[in-house]
Parts: C-alpha cells; sequence; structure tokens
C-alpha cells in the first residue's frame, strides 16, 4: 500500500508546475542605507511605471518593502489560414515586490497571468510548462502563442531586472531649484 501511494505521490509531483518567479537577493556598499535604498527604489519605479492605469502601489518605508501590480506588454505571431504572419499584441500582469534592508535588497517578480492566450486555454497563470493544452482542437497552436507569450514575459522581465540593478546601485541626483 506505501509504495502505491509513494508512486501516485511521484506520479503526481511530476506534473506540477511552477509558476514563473523571478527573485534575488542582491548586496549592494554596506553603507548604503535603508532609506537610500528604499528612495532608489521608489526613484526606479516612477520612472519605469509611469502610467498610473498600469499600475498599483505599496509603498511602506518603515518595513522597507515596496510592492506594485504591473503590465508587461508582449506580442504573439498568428498565421491566419494562408496569410502571413501577423503579431497581435497581448499583454500579462504580474507582481513585483523590493524589499529593502541596509546593504542589500531582495526583490521578486511573480503572480504572472495572461490576458491574451488564456482566452482559448484553461490557464491565465504562466508556469514554467512548455504547453498548455495538450489535447484538442488547435492545441499546436495554442501551445505556440502561449511560449510566445511566457518567453516574451521572461525577456522584458530580465530587460526590468537589469534596469532595477542599475538603478539600485547608483546614486539620486537631485536637481536644486
Amino acid at each position: 500500500m506505501r509504495v502505491l501511494f509513494l508512486l501516485l505521490l511521484i506520479s503526481f509531483n511530476s506534473y506540477a508546475q511552477k509558476p514563473l518567479t523571478f527573485t534575488d537577493i542582491v548586496k549592494v556598499d554596506s553603507t548604503i542605507s535603508k532609506n537610500v535604498l528604499f528612495e532608489r527604489g521608489r526613484a526606479w519605479l516612477n520612472d519605469v511605471f509611469k502610467d498610473y492605469k498600469e499600475v498599483s502601489q505599496i509603498q511602506d518605508k518603515e518595513s522597507g518593502e515596496l510592492s506594485i501590480k504591473g503590465i508587461i506588454f508582449t506580442h504573439y505571431q498568428k498565421n491566419g489560414f494562408g496569410q502571413p504572419l501577423m503579431n497581435y499584441p497581448c499583454y500579462v500582469r504580474f507582481k513585483l515586490s523590493i524589499w529593502v534592508k541596509d546593504g542589500r535588497y531582495k526583490y521578486e517578480f511573480s503572480d504572472y497571468t495572461d490576458e491574451c492566450v488564456s482566452q482559448y486555454a484553461n490557464s491565465r497563470v504562466l508556469t514554467d510548462q512548455e504547453i498548455i493544452k495538450e489535447k484538442g482542437a488547435m492545441k499546436g497552436y495554442i501551445n505556440a502563442q502561449w511560449k510566445e507569450t511566457k518567453d516574451g514575459a521572461i525577456s522584458q522581465t530580465e530587460i526590468l531586472i537589469a534596469s532595477l540593478k542599475i538603478a539600485m546601485a547608483k546614486e539620486i541626483k537631485t536637481s536644486e531649484w
């Protein structure tokens, strides 16, 4: 009986999918205070996510947390029955949290939800799986769109991470007026 249970558990876990998440703890100069890192993170968020309609924000200076729910714009290509490939816009919602402490910060990009391909499939959460639809009509078409959308979200996230690391490492210049 134990062997059967163990086999079932292993088979269920092999099909388990993990939601896309990008996280890291980044150490900076140890003399940089939590408040300075908080201000750098807030300035970066304000610079990158300019349209208030796209972002909801939480800023808690005391705990050192900055969180947003944002949108990544991407696209997928569609071949329309003999028509040339066309790009279709798509957006993916996500959550970004940044926590700051003296000399270091942690970021986490998570909760990616697809707002375009999912209309044809049964999941909206972007995961580490390669395909979203295993059977049925148009599975190849839907899986190709899923992969393109996910790859676009990953690429955009990598750009955001690189930008965040640069912003958190340099001083904010204040203009005197």
